[in-house]
């Protein structure tokens, strides 16, 4: 079974035989559905794709993580790397073993902070093997697509 993504908005819902019949993000009377309908992918589908994620410094210790080419809304997460920890700052819905080996380099997540329901995309597939432990940001609970893999989350800013 897949887990399957939004094209719309890019983000990732429970593992299933078939799609699921709409996207409660795209459904929004802020947001829309294309022209063409409601479309789906998988993230094995975009891994063969041709997809890829660049990381970016835009200053010490604050990366850029988007893919290319662009997909969805054009999401890119950021990398805030600190003595504490780091966060990463949203999330992208393409994920593969380059860019978990990249974060992990980079010293791997404390927390992971998500400032708009767009950006829960592929988070879910990240945590295990990205952030085992870590902690999600509480916000847009309502919007969220995978409850079940919310173990331990925290109010940002509030990382104790």
């Amino acid at each position: 079974m897949d887990c399957w993504i939004c094209t719309t908005c890019g983000t990732q819902f429970a593992q299933s035989q078939t799609p699921p019949t709409g996207c409660p993000i795209c459904q929004d009377k802020r947001q829309y559905i294309g022209h063409e309908g409601q479309k789906w992918t998988t993230l094995a589908s975009m891994q063969t794709g041709g997809f890829h994620n660049v990381f970016k410094e835009y200053e010490p210790h604050l990366t850029g993580i988007g893919t290319e080419p662009s997909f969805a809304i054009g999401q890119r997460a950021l990398l805030v790397q600190t003595d504490q920890g780091n966060v990463l700052w949203d999330c992208i819905s393409y994920l593969d073993d380059d860019t978990l080996t990249a974060i992990q380099q980079r010293g791997g997540l404390k927390a992971i902070a998500i400032s708009h329901p767009h950006f829960y995309t592929s988070v879910f597939a990240s945590q295990g093997p990205l952030a085992p432990g870590s902690r999600i940001s509480s916000c847009s609970a309502g919007k969220r697509t995978r409850m079940s893999y919310f173990g331990r989350p925290w109010l940002p800013f509030s990382l104790s």
